[in-house]
């Protein structure tokens, strides 16, 4: 669908996303879906269509779906699914380099670092468990 209006904008479609770029968006996908489902900063987004499971691993949690009929239910399940929502941030990470390619390049960018800094932060702290015994 997004395809189709970006074509009918007059907007050429590319050929392909380089490598390098793939890499990015792939990488600010993960971050934002992860945000998006698991982030406690998010939580209020998720509020009304989930209850807290449980505290997860550094600033996650685990949230379940409500039951609450069957178009909550849905929403509810794809803001508890990382995988679920990684699909549709992909989508519009995709579309949005179409159409911008520069500041969605740029947007990604900065989510891939934060995604290379967790799992720095994550090292430093096995180290130093390591180290301390």
């Amino acid at each position: 669908m997004a395809a189709l209006s970006l074509r009918r904008s007059g907007r050429p479609l590319p050929p392909g996303i380089p490598p390098w770029d793939l890499l990015v968006l792939g990488t600010a996908t993960y971050k934002i879906s992860r945000l998006v489902t698991k982030g406690k900063v998010t939580s209020f987004l998720r509020a009304p269509f989930t209850r807290r499971q449980e505290a997860a691993g550094g600033s996650e949690v685990a949230d379940e779906p409500r039951r609450r009929g069957t178009v909550g239910q849905a929403i509810g399940e794809l803001l508890c699914c990382p995988f679920c929502a990684s699909t549709w941030t992909a989508t519009g990470l995709v579309c949005g380099y179409v159409a911008a390619p520069r500041a969605v390049r740029l947007a990604a960018a900065g989510l891939s670092a934060v995604v290379i800094s967790d799992w720095l932060q994550y090292a430093w702290s096995f180290t130093q468990q390591q180290v301390d015994g």
